[in-house]
């Protein structure tokens, strides 16, 4: 049995482990266009809300002073606000060079899809024909989205990054498919 001085002084290893350097998070949320409509109509528009989140969130980390939670709650206000957001990080990455394609130097119709995000989202409290076109609310999104992912690309993040499809959002697509066909059968049954 070795028994330790107590009385050395206490030894250190001097090398300094140094992290590699990560890369800075993205200004958006980085996903598919086809996961936003596949996932907001399985959903029935609860990925919506997902979706405002983690862009505001991110926006949040970009140093703009907004509270995601609040945003995400009231989307329906806050959307023009995003997609504003968006304009001015395309505006202020758009710095002509060799690299630049200029896929993301147009801006959004900010107000068209904020009015059209609205209206579908209005369009439930309609009689049912007409309720059933609020499901397309998430065109305007996927608009969105696909300009973020140019703009993405064009800084050089990796536009596969969260295009993948995990389990939870497999469950959530079987789950919101079993859904949508209790919604059909309910529908054509004859009340009673």
């Amino acid at each position: 049995m070795e028994l330790e001085d107590i009385y050395r002084p206490p030894q250190a290893d001097l090398e300094i482990q140094v992290p590699a350097p990560s890369k800075p998070l993205a200004p958006f949320f980085q996903t598919s266009p086809l996961k936003v409509t596949l996932l907001s109509i399985a959903t029935f528009g609860l990925y919506q809300l997902y979706w405002f989140h983690k862009h505001w969130y991110r926006r949040k980390a970009h140093g703009e002073d907004v509270v995601p939670l609040a945003r995400t709650i009231f989307a329906v206000w806050f959307a023009h606000s995003l997609f504003q957001s968006v304009n001015r990080q395309v505006e202020h990455s758009a710095q002509p060079g060799p690299s630049f394609s200029g896929l993301a130097g147009e801006p959004l119709n900010a107000g068209l899809l904020a009015v059209g995000f609205f209206a579908c989202n209005m369009l439930w409290r309609l009689p049912d024909p007409v309720s059933f076109l609020g499901v397309f609310s998430f065109v305007p999104l996927v608009i969105a989205q696909k300009r973020i992912n140019q703009l993405h690309a064009e800084l050089g993040y990796d536009t596969s990054d969260g295009s993948s499809f995990t389990l939870g959002t497999i469950t959530a697509l079987v789950v919101g498919g079993i859904w949508w066909v209790l919604v059909v059968i309910g529908s054509l049954t004859p009340q009673a």
